[in-house]
């Protein structure tokens, strides 16, 4: 695990807020779409409209899922690497990384100094490599 890896975890977690929506929206449409008004049409592909929406949402929805898979493995990936730190510096990553707080805030909050804090970070990064 490196910090490009660590970095990703705050727009993975927009993303997938994202895809929930979207996931939602599709499904909303489901249940909203027109029902059939009995009037003769045309045999052929275009023949069950309701039913062909249907099924490309139906179809949506599972890759949105299947996405949704992918980045979840991600989080708990970055999750598992944060949870095998000692605790200081579990504390540390989850601020930086985790909660995405400036190295600033983080000082305070740990009431480290900056070279404190830049060492316990140095240190996780090492620990949770390979």
């Amino acid at each position: 695990m490196n910090k490009a890896q660590l970095k990703q975890y705050c727009s993975l977690e927009k993303e997938i807020a994202e895809l929930k929506e979207l996931r939602q929206t599709y499904i909303d449409k489901i249940f909203h779409s027109p029902l059939p008004d009995g009037m003769p049409r045309a045999k052929g592909a275009h023949s069950d409209p309701v039913g062909n929406t249907a099924t490309k949402i139906v179809d949506l929805t599972a890759l949105i899922n299947e996405k949704l898979d992918i980045l979840a493995a991600v989080l708990i990936e970055i999750e598992n690497a944060i949870d095998s730190l000692p605790p200081e510096e579990r504390r540390l990553m989850r601020k930086r990384y985790i909660e995405n707080k400036k190295w600033e805030v983080i000082c305070v909050e740990m009431n480290y100094c900056w070279r404190q804090v830049h060492y316990f970070h140095s240190a996780a990064l090492k620990k949770i490599a390979f």
